[in-house]
């Protein structure tokens, strides 16, 4: 069992809901993971302080209804790829084993003596929002309007995004941004970017997929403040909270933490992915109704703080249209599994490409880029090279391809390259590769258009 699967099923096991066998799983990861056994030991602890102090939220359970709409046993998160922000076709870049390393330290702004109310705070949030039939948010984030939802930086425009989420028996959601959209209809999980003439679709619901997750937990509000209140209990110190009146004339709280990924500051993906950037992140409640108004988050430099994420409208238990859920699609889409948006072509020499190192495979690759083999570039590339990427990229000079490196939260590799376009335009990038674990092949999986 890899980290990020326990992270999962950790709620669901505290719970109590997963078989046997899951759970001896669960059981044998933590005998061998230290960082997961803190992690569980402070939703224990957790648990144990809403119990002690009487809070009788869903039965002194650390989610009771809240997680258990993500963790639901019926319905097991898939694989959550942390997809790339290479411009790839789809982006699918970083697996589920991206986020082994990515374990998250809870860093509070010191305000002495304001922890205790600032975590009943936390607390009443999680109760308001724990029996939520729906919620639709309208947010913006700094990131590309086609690309995966991870993708996010201050160099980037605000980019409009909404999210829509239907909880209970006939749970589906659906999150979109102008040149992507991902819905789970209750079926099938499925997502599509502009032109919207091909996808990739799974036939089974998913809680998250498509690297949607963390705009699921902003948008089930108790998902992250749950988060939040454990690292409080765990004895991480105090929070900076303010009160103020809104401009609709109520009070409100405003309840700042700040959350720093465990990750080296040289790290290739630090403050590129949403999970590998520091943040700060500010959540205001209404105090009359305990709930969370809105959410602001800023990434944290050396230069200053940018707001990178804002939530712009928020709609709790307001009916949503059917038709939200299955919007009028072309019927000439071509829809492919996730297994065939991955597959790399049968070649006959197979023995040759498995030998090759990760800067032999990028080489290969540019040179026949550079000479509109499109056959030979393909024996690198899953599914069809796109005729907009041949337009840009075909004809291609290469002017210097370096030495691999590799990121802690990417189970692959970067190769650094200069590159001339046809149209003489120069591009300096990162080739991400990735070991196909298939047939022992080198495939693109980021870095190009």
């Amino acid at each position: 069992m890899k980290c990020l699967e326990f992270k999962d099923n950790l709620v669901a096991y505290i719970e109590g809901l997963l078989d046997e066998d899951e759970s001896n799983r669960i059981r044998e990861h933590l005998n061998q993971c230290s960082e997961c056994r803190a992690e569980h030991e402070a939703f224990v602890q957790l648990q144990k302080h809403l119990s002690v102090r009487g809070e009788q939220f869903a039965g002194a359970s650390v989610v009771g209804p809240v997680m258990n709409r993500i963790l639901q046993k019926e319905m097991k998160p898939e694989r959550n790829f942390i997809m790339s922000f290479f411009y790839t076709k789809w982006g699918m870049g970083l697996s589920a084993a991206a986020g082994v390393a990515l374990v998250f330290l809870s860093v509070f702004l010191i305000m002495p003596g304001n922890q205790a109310t600032a975590a009943e705070v936390i607390e009443r949030g999680i109760r308001a929002v724990s029996k939520l039939e729906s919620v639709y948010m309208q947010c913006r984030a700094r990131t590309l309007p086609n690309d995966n939802f991870e993708l996010i930086g201050p160099e980037y425009d605000f980019v409009d995004m909404e999210i829509w989420k239907q909880f209970g028996e006939e749970n589906r959601w659906r999150v979109e941004k102008p040149g992507r959209m991902v819905i789970m209809d209750g079926l099938s999980t499925y997502m599509l970017r502009k032109p919207f003439d091909e996808g990739i679709k799974m036939d089974r619901p998913s809680a998250s997929g498509f690297d949607t997750k963390w705009l699921h937990e902003v948008a089930d509000a108790s998902v992250i403040l749950t988060r939040e209140l454990s690292a409080i209990q765990a004895g991480i110190s105090d929070l900076n909270m303010t009160e103020n009146i809104g401009v609709d004339g109520k009070s409100k709280t405003m309840v700042a933490i700040e959350n720093i990924p465990n990750l080296p500051p040289d790290d290739y993906l630090k403050n590129i992915l949403f999970h590998a950037t520091d943040t700060r992140r500010e959540y205001v409640f209404d105090v009359q109704s305990d709930r969370l108004e809105s959410i602001r988050i800023y990434a944290l430099a050396t230069a200053g703080s940018k707001l990178i994420f804002e939530t712009v409208f928020i709609d709790y238990n307001q009916p949503i249209d059917p038709d939200v859920f299955h919007p009028v699609l072309s019927e000439n889409i071509t829809w492919r599994t996730l297994e065939q948006s991955l597959e790399l072509p049968e070649v006959s020499d197979a023995a040759a490409y498995t030998a090759l190192t990760p800067v032999q495979a990028a080489e290969k690759f540019f040179y026949a880029v550079g000479d509109y083999d499109w056959t030979e570039a393909g024996k690198f590339w899953p599914g069809d090279i796109e005729d907009a990427t041949r337009r840009v990229w075909g004809g291609l000079t290469v002017i210097s391809i370096g030495e691999a490196f590799t990121s802690r939260i990417y189970p692959g590799v970067f190769v650094p390259y200069e590159v001339r376009l046809a149209n003489g335009k120069i591009l300096k990038h990162n080739l991400a590769l990735k070991n196909d674990g298939q047939s022992g092949r080198w495939r693109v999986d980021g870095g190009t258009p």
